[in-house]
Order: structure tokens, then C-alpha cells, then sequence
């Protein structure tokens, strides 16, 4: 495990720092795409910082990839130093077994209504679906129609007026449109 010090003084990893963390926890390539997987973690991110999300929320989306597939624990994340409110909302945004289904992960932010969770997994569908258009048709469809409808209702719960919820709309349509016109 990675640690990071300033001396005798703790603080919060840096950005970069904490890039250099994913990369080092999840080496590899996604499914499907040319790009190492830690890449898809830092758009996320960047998407969540361009729309003025606070640090915690940034971090949050880099490390809940972290916990899902590079074997870190909550515990870890905290004697990184990384907040209480980012390793929060890392438990809440990942599936933290792999035996863990995606809906019981959602019905904890369900149930607990974290409008920063949302956000994070927001920005994580805006990405996820900008690339479903290299997915296997079952993956697609399991995107466009049965998880993606979950958040156009709470991300218009939570985020109705905010940028982040007018481009996923606008990236979930277009690829709704793309998938029909793959069939014409």
C-alpha cells in the first residue's frame, strides 16, 4: 500500500498522487475498449470537478474503483488520509463484493439519499454510456434500458436544473437513438 507524506504532517493525497494510486491498484484495459481502465475513473472525475463538485465528490468517483477491483479496503482509504465524507461515499458508490448485485448498491443510496452519491454515480452513467456503443448488444441494452431509467428519475430528483443532469440526458438520448438507428 502507497502511503504519502508531508514530513510529520498528514494530508489528503494530491490529485496526481491519487492517479498514480489507480493506476498502480488497477492495472489493465477495459472490457471492450482500448483504454486502461483507470482512465475511465479519471474522466469521471474530471466530469464531476468541471461541473464544480467539491474535492470529496472528485475523489470519491477515483476511488471507488479502487475498492471494487484493486482490493482496497475502507479502512485503507482512511489511513491514506483520504476524508471521512470521500471513503463515505466510496462505500456508498461501489459494489463492495463482487458477489454484491448493482441494484443492492442502489437501494443504499436509495434509502439514504446522498445527493453527492448520486452525483458521483451520475457522472460515472454520463461516461459509461458515452462508450456503451462498444459494448455487446446485451451490455447496451442493460445500460439504455434498465439502468439508465434510474437515473432520469433521480437524477431529476436531485440535479433537475443542474448541467450534469442536461448531459446525461443528452448523452443517454443520443445513444437511445444510435441503438434504434443500429437497427434500421
Amino acid at each position: 500500500m502507497m502511503a504519502f507524506y508531508n514530513k510529520n504532517v498528514k494530508y489528503m493525497p494530491t490529485r496526481e498522487e491519487t492517479i498514480e494510486l489507480l493506476k498502480k491498484a488497477i492495472p489493465g484495459q477495459r472490457i471492450g475498449l482500448k483504454t486502461d481502465i483507470y482512465l475511465h475513473s479519471v474522466a469521471v472525475g474530471e466530469l464531476l470537478k468541471k461541473y464544480g463538485f467539491d474535492e470529496d465528490i472528485v475523489y470519491a468517483w477515483y476511488l471507488h474503483d479502487i475498492v471494487e477491483d484493486g482490493g482496497y479496503t475502507f479502512e485503507q482509504l482512511k489511513d491514506l488520509w483520504y476524508s471521512e465524507k470521500t471513503v463515505h461515499l466510496v462505500d456508498l458508490v461501489s459494489q463492495t463484493e463482487k458477489e454484491t448485485a448493482w441494484w443492492e448498491m442502489m437501494q443504499r443510496m436509495i434509502d439514504e439519499e446522498n445527493i453527492d452519491a448520486w452525483a458521483v454515480k451520475l457522472a460515472d452513467m454520463i461516461h459509461n454510456l458515452s462508450e456503451c456503443h462498444h459494448c455487446t448488444l446485451e451490455q447496451r441494452k442493460g445500460y439504455l434500458f434498465i439502468k439508465a431509467p434510474l437515473f432520469v428519475y433521480y437524477g431529476n430528483k436531485y440535479f433537475a436544473d443542474h448541467p450534469l443532469y442536461k448531459e446525461f440526458l443528452e448523452t443517454y438520448w443520443s445513444q437511445v437513438k444510435s441503438f434504434y438507428g443500429y437497427f434500421q
